[in-house]
């Protein structure tokens, strides 16, 4: 049974870590919901989403001879 030690840290059983993928090092969030308490894998930003949208858009017209230029 788990138990928060004088630290504070809880100890997650092994079988409920291998069944979600929570791996050394890996960040969690906490929720308290009621009376419970919940722990969910924190989700992984991808920086390539972050980033669309950012640049300046450009017609096909401008975009070829780029391309030919960097070939």
């Amino acid at each position: 049974m788990p138990r928060i030690t004088s630290k504070k840290p809880i100890a997650i059983p092994q079988g409920i870590r291998n069944n979600f993928g929570l791996l050394p090092g890996r960040e969690v969030d906490v929720i308290a919901e009621e009376n419970n308490i919940l722990i969910v894998k924190k989700r992984r930003e991808i920086r390539f989403m972050n980033l669309l949208g950012c640049g300046k858009r450009r017609s096909k017209v401008e975009i070829d001879p780029r391309v030919y230029e960097i070939r």
